[in-house]
């Protein structure tokens, strides 16, 4: 995939730049204010990809030719295995020169302008160090220039020539004719190997979605030639041919001394392509996308421009999930999916891009809507700030953003966008209230992490099916109560509107997080607890007198589906055996009560699920018990599944 790219002279970009993109994770948005040039990093790999005309800043005209041709540089992450062998010297060359570049290694003078896209490539290569093990991946810098010639941007350098083994006396760079001589069959090969779409806001969605376009036959991962060549087989083409010469030779020797033939001695069959080419134009082009409509089915042409926006994701979606069998190299890049939408479909839209990240190599996008920021479980967003007339970026991982922006705002010399954190809430804040109140309404339920998503989900599948109801992850307990907070204060306006329920869910942590909360039939936030010797965890009011245990999801499960999950882990973490040791649940008790956990057990307990992964690993095995299906869902989920359903 792509992490990161250089720019020179594209668009907005004047100069030379660095721009992070990923930090490993596929999922990776780009935001900034309007004509802060975040469209102009999806169009730059549009023109590396699929060969699209250069937009070229106007500065360029001003600057001297010789030293500032543009160019455009993807910075490349890919696996080794399975690299091929022709160029993996030529990976591993420019993989040292990433992981080991530096200002010193430059050998070029710093400058103020240059000093800062240096530091901003080498704390980008720090970042992807501390997420990744870069022992099994490539990192590769690798473009091209107008001109169309092989080029590394700032990376060619003294380090490079070094790696490269050459003697270049007191120059700052290697000569590009050896760069191009060397690296050229690696870059052409990193071009062929990506499949890139690229939807701009402006796109015309009807001719977009028409099954003939090369981005539709790239999300379907099959060309309309394959999917005709696979129903007409060479022995009908062969038929036709044979038929439709029968039939100039019997007009031949009807009309005795005439017939119809070419100009030329050869008389030309119809070829393969000359059929497909006849069945593209007279039975796909004829058809346009629909939607369905109740019982109608109304042309794409005549839907609003948000639901156009919405099909283009829907279509992506279908496609990359239902019918490519293989999109491990498609890059989509999609500028500003939520344009056109109203707030209410904002969500989903994102959560769909979402899953679309999870069926191919990548998805990058721009946005202005920054209500995806504390509900997606894992990817990355770019961050552009204008300082003084120059561009400024931040690279921020959105599974642990609020710390990573509290660390970046406390320590910071460039300020980040005072509205990230606020703007982030306040958007989807947002969106729930306008789709509670939307025809038809949407149902909220909001949980602290993920691990609580996916328990919730698999018990409450039928209300996500059925009752619209859409489960939301927001990372901590302080940040239920913000969103709680902001919805408090709308509530008393919207109330009589509100037609969909939202309904907040907090463990109770050893620091518990208490507040007080208003009763009403359309808006709930409780907190969950296991108190006393209860069958059962209970759910109470944030303002309650029951404060300890501390309690997490894990203690609130069914008992004997827990302990028999436990057991299946005990092989590989002997530790946790004195807490199974004669342990049996009895009914629909708890996992809290059938483990009976003393204070030494649950050291052993919580040092389990404090394993890297473990709580995702242990839920998949727990959701994957059979007995799962015969077994009531547990007293307190079933709380929530009436509040909803009530």
């Amino acid at each position: 995939m792509i992490v990161g790219i250089f720019l020179r002279y594209f668009k907005v970009y004047s100069g030379n730049n660095y721009i992070p993109l990923s930090s490993g994770d596929n999922f990776c948005g780009v935001i900034g204010n309007n004509g802060i040039g975040k469209s102009s990093i999806l169009e730059a790999l549009d023109c590396v990809f699929n060969n699209k005309d250069w937009n070229l800043n106007i500065g360029f005209k001003k600057a001297s030719s010789v030293t500032s041709e543009p160019h455009i540089i993807p910075v490349y992450l890919i696996e080794r295995e399975g690299f091929p062998e022709e160029f993996k010297e030529q990976a591993s060359e420019l993989t040292q020169l990433s992981l080991a570049f530096n200002e010193r290694s430059s050998g070029a003078n710093i400058t103020p302008t240059t000093r800062y896209i240096h530091s901003c490539f080498v704390s980008h290569i720090d970042k992807l160090k501390r997420n990744l093990n870069l022992d099994d991946y490539y990192l590769i810098p690798i473009g091209m220039s107008k001109s169309g010639v092989t080029t590394l941007s700032i990376l060619n350098s003294k380090l490079l020539a070094q790696i490269m083994n050459i003697d270049i006396g007191d120059e700052s760079h290697v000569d590009n004719t050896l760069v191009i001589e060397r690296y050229s069959g690696l870059n052409q090969y990193l071009r062929g190997k990506y499949q890139y779409i690229y939807i701009p806001k402006d796109i015309d969605p009807e001719s977009f979605t028409n099954l003939e376009t090369t981005e539709i036959q790239k999300l379907m991962g099959e060309s309309l030639e394959d999917v005709i060549k696979d129903k007409i087989q060479d022995k009908t083409i062969d038929m036709i041919n044979d038929g439709l010469f029968e039939f100039i030779e019997s007009v031949g020797s009807e009309l005795v001394d005439y017939s119809y033939k070419m100009s030329g001695s050869r008389q030309f069959k119809l070829k393969r392509k000359d059929v497909y080419n006849l069945i593209i134009d007279a039975f796909f082009k004829v058809r346009k996308l629909n939607k369905k409509n109740g019982t109608n089915w109304i042309e794409i042409a005549a839907l609003s421009s948000g639901e156009k926006q919405k099909a283009i994701i829907d279509i992506a979606y279908g496609f990359l999930t239902n019918h490519n069998k293989n999109g491990k190299n498609l890059i989509i890049a999609i500028d500003e999916p939520e344009s056109s939408l109203h707030m209410s479909a904002c969500f989903e839209q994102f959560d769909k891009l979402y899953k679309i990240a999870k069926n191919c190599k990548q998805v990058i996008f721009t946005s202005h809507w920054y209500g995806y920021l504390p509900t997606i479980e894992s990817g990355c967003t770019t961050s552009i700030l204008e300082v003084d007339g120059d561009h400024r970026f931040e690279l921020l991982d959105l599974d642990g953003y609020r710390e990573e922006i509290k660390h970046k705002v406390k320590g910071a010399k460039v300020k980040l966008p005072f509205d990230i954190r606020l703007k982030s809430i306040n958007d989807l804040i947002q969106s729930i209230i306008s789709s509670t109140i939307s025809e038809p309404c949407y149902n909220w339920l909001i949980c602290e992490g993920t691990t609580e998503k996916r328990y919730l989900s698999y018990y409450l599948n039928n209300l996500v099916k059925d009752n619209r109801l859409r489960i939301v992850p927001v990372g901590g307990a302080s940040e239920v109560k913000k969103i709680y907070k902001h919805l408090e204060a709308s509530h008393e306006d919207f109330k009589r509107d509100m037609k969909g329920k939202v309904y907040l869910l907090s463990d109770t942590d050893a620091e518990i997080v208490t507040y007080e909360t208003i009763s009403s039939e359309k808006l709930m936030c409780k907190r969950l607890i296991n108190h006393n010797s209860s069958i059962s965890s209970q759910l109470v009011e944030m303002s309650s007198t029951k404060v300890s245990p501390a309690t997490e999801i894990e203690h609130c499960l069914n008992g004997e589906v827990f302990i028999e999950t436990l057991r299946s882990f005990e092989g590989s973490y002997t530790y946790i055996s004195p807490l199974l040791e004669g342990k049996k649940a009895e009914g629909n008790e708890s996992s809290y009560l059938s483990l009976n956990l003393t204070p030494k057990d649950n050291v052993l307990f919580e040092k389990f699920f404090n394993e890297d992964g473990m709580k995702f690993n242990f839920a998949n095995a727990y959701l994957r018990n059979p007995k799962l299906q015969e077994l009531p869902m547990p007293a307190w989920i079933s709380e929530i599944n009436h509040f909803f359903t009530s």
